[in-house]
């Protein structure tokens, strides 16, 4: 099984650690102004995957939270929560509509070619502890990517 680290005592002088170190997007100290949260915007939008490909959207509701609108190989959709881990990635635990677990999925976003983002997901199956290979997600090409005008919150209502 994987044991927690024994906790190391906290200190409070914080000037001795350096802004730049670059390696770190989230650390177990609670030195919040030391690293950035990935941007949610990354996330939202409609992604393509696989050779057919299959399609499964993130949305964001007025709440900020995210959510995972996927297929169901058996049949139906598979929605989630998406929840910020403590490495910088997005988990979200995959609902069936019987509101039975089936598993999870987690999202790392990438930038990839040319800066064009793309979403590294794993699958792990309820009840299993090991994640499943690397599904790499292009976005839809008629998705809008996030720009500064998006980032303002709601856009206007449509017509």
């Amino acid at each position: 099984g994987s044991e927690a680290s024994p906790a190391t005592a906290s200190t409070s002088a914080r000037g001795g650690r350096s802004h730049d170190e670059g390696d770190c997007l989230y650390d177990d100290e609670d030195d919040e102004d030391d690293c950035v949260a990935p941007d949610p915007l990354l996330f939202v939008g409609r992604w393509l995957y696989g050779s057919k490909p299959n399609e499964y959207r993130i949305t964001r509701e007025a709440d900020g939270q995210l959510c995972f609108d996927g297929p169901n190989p058996a049949g139906g959709r598979f929605m989630g929560l998406l929840v910020l881990q403590p490495a910088g990635n997005y988990e979200a635990d995959l609902l069936a509509a019987d509101g039975t677990v089936f598993g999870s999925m987690r999202f790392y976003a990438t930038a990839g070619k040319g800066g064009e983002a793309s979403l590294v997901s794993n699958f792990r199956k309820a009840g299993k502890q090991d994640w499943g290979k690397d599904s790499i997600a292009r976005r839809a090409s008629d998705e809008p990517k996030p720009d500064e005008t998006t980032r303002q919150g709601p856009g206007p209502p449509e017509v």
